[in-house]
């Protein structure tokens, strides 16, 4: 019978038969791929988001990984050297045995994903029970390397407590690095208004189309200033992406105000009563990540006073 050791030991196996790194890398490319897809057209959770560019980065992370070792083991076994056969052969090996690990890892975190446990976070941030695990991690450690009649068993749970912090960290904190390394995933910020209003145009109504990752928005209005420098004028700090049938969002001088409808559509009032004539920028961010859009446009004395 086979244990859980040598079944998780076996794992990379069934990866290794190929010549070259090209299943992982295959695999990422076609998950990013997907991802900009997706994200490119609708507005999604940004929980799915985060996951989805961890996974991404565990992904290409394992590439470089894997690419490593090939030209490693390439290079060693190019001498006619007994030293570097051995040096090859071990390094495969300890690749095998981590790739296992990562694997598994992998395994735990994509479960977590779906089953949505962040109730989790109570374990990876109450340093008594990591410090308990970190305890059992090095009680198995000894044991793998001593006679003890239950190393099997002890190496198994090496293993699973390893993978299990592992995962761990994919879920809480790799998940917080890889939210800004993809900004062509993060979608369209589209602000949607004229280029020119008018003193008597007392509310401007103002368009933003949004796909992506669901998130808080920042909206920032600026005026040129006689040094032609952009001095704030107004921001509306956080726009909630959820639509509220209640109430309207207002920004610090009531200049801004708005409400998220729904697919990502939100619907900005810009109230011009206490702004002067001259040129203004309109930008759109997302709080939590880098993404923004920005829009000109000029503000000129009333129709009337015009003609």
């Amino acid at each position: 019978m086979f244990t859980i050791t040598q079944i998780i030991s076996n794992i990379p196996q069934m990866f290794s038969n190929h010549n070259k790194p090209i299943p992982i890398l295959l695999a990422t490319i076609s998950l990013t791929y997907f991802a900009y897809v997706v994200f490119e057209r609708f507005y999604i959770d940004y929980y799915w988001y985060m996951h989805i560019t961890t996974l991404i980065t565990i992904g290409f992370a394992l590439t470089l990984i894997e690419i490593i070792v090939y030209f490693i083991k390439k290079y060693c076994l190019s001498f006619n050297s007994k030293k570097c056969h051995e040096f090859a052969k071990n390094t495969s090996s300890m690749y095998s045995f981590l790739f296992s690990i990562c694997l598994f890892s992998l395994f735990l975190y994509i479960c977590m994903i779906f089953l949505k446990l962040k109730f989790l976070a109570w374990i990876y941030t109450d340093y008594v029970l990591v410090t308990f695990l970190f305890c059992i991690f090095i009680i198995c450690l000894i044991s793998v390397f001593t006679n003890s009649k239950y190393k099997i068993l002890m190496f198994t749970m090496f293993l699973i407590c390893i993978s299990f912090l592992l995962a761990l960290f994919f879920y809480f904190t790799l998940v917080q690095v890889s939210s800004n390394f993809y900004p062509p995933l993060q979608g369209h910020n589209t602000i949607i208004m004229e280029n020119v209003y008018y003193k008597n145009d007392i509310q401007i109504p103002i368009t933003i189309q949004m796909t992506g990752p669901k998130t808080d928005l920042s909206i920032n209005l600026s005026k040129e200033d006689s040094d032609l420098k952009l001095i704030q004028v107004d921001i509306l700090q956080t726009l909630n992406p959820d639509h509220n049938p209640d109430e309207i969002t207002s920004s610090v001088h009531s200049i801004l105000t708005g409400n998220a409808l729904n697919d990502g559509g939100y619907n900005i009032f810009i109230n011009t009563t206490n702004l002067t004539t001259g040129y203004y920028e309109l930008t759109c961010s997302r709080n939590t990540l880098k993404s923004y859009s920005a829009n000109s446009f000029y503000i000129l004395d009333n129709r009337s006073a015009i003609s």
